[in-house]
Parts: structure tokens; sequence; C-alpha cells
């Protein structure tokens, strides 16, 4: 699975400083450090704090942006921005590692730097004997062993540009050879370091521009390519395509499962369901947008806004819970590796106020009709306060009414000036929380 954060060109990086620069007078200068919040946990301590970040100081933009899990250590990636006003500044990129705080850089270029042919930001590739990370300038990177990250040292010259994903037990990944990009299929599972190029070349060119391989299914599989999701047959070491399954769509983080392609770009988190009649992907629904994180296996994402943090099952298409926080800094997006999640906040405000939701075991929400049109009835049994909250959302997490159900234990809903489609009924009955789904047909 790869975990990047989507191409980035020399114009990029100019256009950024330029951003900062015309901004740099109105930045909310602010710095502070990362609180972590473990989902199974009721109780958040939030002088749990680590790391250090800070937004606009001394022209320094610096910033944590996933988290990488060893046997038994955690190491968080963090980004360093200097942007001063005569443009003439840099990028730099660090593991930190999160027990003892130490930091070892990855990656570095400055304004000159020509970023190569692939244009990709670094990005972590997780595979079966360890996490990779490597920089696209330079080709080192990073390989895990045991409960440690050491670098790898590839050699000048002849490096890894780019790893797509898995076929057959083996990677394949774009590669400088003699200065020309190439695809080819070669096994790291084993390599602390890659010193001679021993694989199968593929029958691609570097202009095809391979993103990400995830497998459908035998020996099939989806390439997303350019601006199109294809499938290919893998035969004999070789790719046949086969047809296109999702035109006009660029992922960098996906996963199919259970006939259904879930994709994170550009802050919204989509569904795409497999037609199994003609193998395309149908219209994608959007599951939730905003600032928000997807973890590494798609079975969570956390939301960060004004309303706080808001944990949503991928699986379920619901928010499990949610955080009302203080402090907290929505420039940053929370990163997480469920069950940890960690947030940005300032150092001047340390409270964070816990919502300490259950799901109720002995409360029900009747909800009928469902589907409905123009309106429906919800009745709540075995409540356990007196303070009953009713509230609806949209799948993306935002609130659209709030009803008080202290005096009665039905009510009917008229949905206003709203799209057909679902929206999330939660009932919040003390302490207790219950979710349920309901499909608005206009």
């Amino acid at each position: 699975m790869v975990r990047g954060g989507g191409k980035i060109t020399v114009k990029h990086i100019f256009i950024f400083l330029i951003f900062c620069f015309v901004n740099h007078a109105q930045t909310d200068n602010s710095m502070g450090n990362l609180i972590h919040v473990n989902a199974h946990q009721n109780n958040i301590d939030y002088s749990d704090t680590l790391g250090s970040w800070q937004n606009g100081i001394n022209d320094i933009y610096s910033g944590y942006y996933d988290i990488v899990m060893t046997d038994s250590s955690k190491f968080l990636l963090r980004n360093n921005d200097y942007s001063p006003e005569q443009l003439i500044g840099f990028h730099k990129m660090e593991l930190e590692n999160i027990q003892t705080g130490e930091r070892q850089e990855f990656s570095y270029f400055d304004a000159s730097d020509q970023v190569g042919l692939f244009d990709l930001q670094p990005n972590t590739y997780r595979i079966q004997k360890g996490t990779w990370l490597f920089d696209d300038v330079s080709g080192n990177g990073f390989l895990s062993n045991g409960d440690s990250l050491y670098k790898t040292d590839i050699s000048t010259g002849n490096y890894l540009y780019h790893i797509c994903g898995e076929v057959d037990s083996s990677q394949i990944i774009l590669w400088n050879d003699n200065h020309v990009l190439k695809y080819f299929k070669i096994n790291l599972h084993d390599s602390p370091a890659i010193d001679t190029l021993q694989g199968k070349r593929l029958n691609f060119s570097a202009q095809d521009k391979i993103v990400h391989i995830e497998k459908y299914d035998g020996n099939h599989y989806f390439l997303q390519m350019e601006n199109d999701l294809n499938l290919f047959a893998f035969e004999a070491d070789s790719f046949r395509y086969i047809k296109t399954v999702l035109p006009d769509k660029y992922f960098q983080n996906f996963i199919f499962r259970e006939d259904k392609l879930y994709a994170w770009d550009n802050g919204t988190l989509f569904k795409y369901n497999l037609s199994l009649t003609d193998t395309v992907f149908n219209e994608g629904t959007k599951l939730l947008e905003g600032d928000i994180f997807v973890d590494y296996l798609f079975g969570y994402a956390v939301k960060i806004d004004s309303n706080g943090l808001q944990l949503f099952n991928i699986k379920t298409e619901m928010t499990e819970k949610r955080w009302e926080l203080s402090g907290s800094n929505y420039f940053f997006k929370p990163i997480m590796s469920y069950p940890d999640i960690y947030i940005h906040n300032t150092t001047t405000v340390t409270s964070i106020v816990k919502k300490e939701q259950y799901i109720s075991r002995d409360a029900s929400l009747d909800i009928y009709p469902n589907p409905f049109n123009a309106s429906v009835t919800f009745r709540v049994k075995n409540r356990s306060s007196k303070n009953a909250l009713l509230k609806i959302y949209s799948t993306s997490g935002a609130l659209i009414e709030k009803i008080n159900l202290s005096r009665t234990d039905r009510y009917v809903w008229k949905p206003r000036n709203l799209a057909s489609g679902v929206y999330i009924a939660e009932l919040v009955d003390g302490k207790y929380v219950i979710y349920n789904k309901i499909h608005y047909l206009k």
C-alpha cells in the first residue's frame, strides 16, 4: 500500500513559496506539540505530548504527516519547510522516533533542485518484511529491521525511484538504470541494500507512470496510470492491458476489498462499487470530506474541524466516536495508525474534553419508514437518560439538525432543502450513543 501526499513538481514548489511570501504577513504564527489519543480508551491523558511543530515562526513551517510502525517501535514522519521572503528556501523530511525523540533526515531539496521525471513526493511503502521510505531525488531510503529503521545504501547513479506495488511476492519498481527510468519486477523483501539490479524488466516505459498496483483476483491487477484506473493481467512476467475500469481518476491512496474500491484523494474519502457484470466501477460515493486522515488498511478515518475530532469506521460507514477539542490547530490534519491518533496542539492550551460515549446495549432507536420520502419517524425504546438528543448528520460529518428528546420518545423529522441520499441518525442517551443510517428519497 502506498502512502503519499500527491505529485510535487518544481512548479508546485515555486507556487508554494510564492504563496508563503504573499501570505507571510497574514500567517497565523503558532507552535506546539502532538497529543496522543487512543481510540480504545475512554480517558485521555492530555499530558501525553511529544514532538514539536511550528507554523510560520521565523519562516519555518513544520509538522507531521504519517506514522511508520516496526515490530515494537513507532516513527513519525515530519516535514520542514523554510520559506523566507527572498524565496530561497528548502524542504526537508525526517523520521522521528516516538519513544526517544531522535530524528533522522531522509529527504532534502531546495528551491533549485530538479525533481525527477516521475515527480512523486517521497512515499511510505509497507512490504512484508518491513517499511521502505525513499527519496525520489537521491534514491536512498529506510528499511525496518526488527524494532528499528536503518538507512539503505543504494548505489549512486542507479537507484530506486518508485515502488508501485506487489505482484507474485515481488515488487514492481521504477528504477534508474544508467540514467534511464525503467520498470522492473524485483524482490525487496530481504534487501537491506540494492547494489545491483537483479530482476525482470517489464514492458512499460517511464512515461506510463504506474502510480499504484492493487490485486483484483488471480493474476488480474488494477493499475493506476496517469488519470485512469486500468485492469491488467500479469502473465509470464508481463502485463497485458484488458480495459479501463475507472476513467479520468487519479488516486495514490486506495485499497480494493469485497468488490469495493476505497480511495482517499484531496481531502475526500470515496467508495466505488465494482459491477461484476462488466468489471467497471460505478459512480463513486463520498464517505467523508474535509481535513481527514485515513489509516494504512483503510479501516478507519479521522477528521478534525471546529466541531472536534471524529473517528469514522470505513467498513460500517458510520462515525464511532467524537471528541470535543480546545487548543487544537486546524492548519494540520490529524494522523493515525489505529487505534493511535495524534493531533497538533498549541502549547498555550492543553485541555481536551472527551465525549465518553459507548454503544448502548439496552436502548434502541426505531426508524420508519426507511427509506423514506417526505418524513421519517424516530422512536426511542429503553432509554437510560431523560435528556436524550437526536442528531442528524451527513455522511461527511456535517451536523444538519439537533433535536431535544427530553419530553418525548417519538419524533417526526421532515427534511428541508436536502438532497436525496444517505444520512446518519445519532441518538445520544446520556453517555451512550446509537448510530443508524437513514435513506432519504425525494
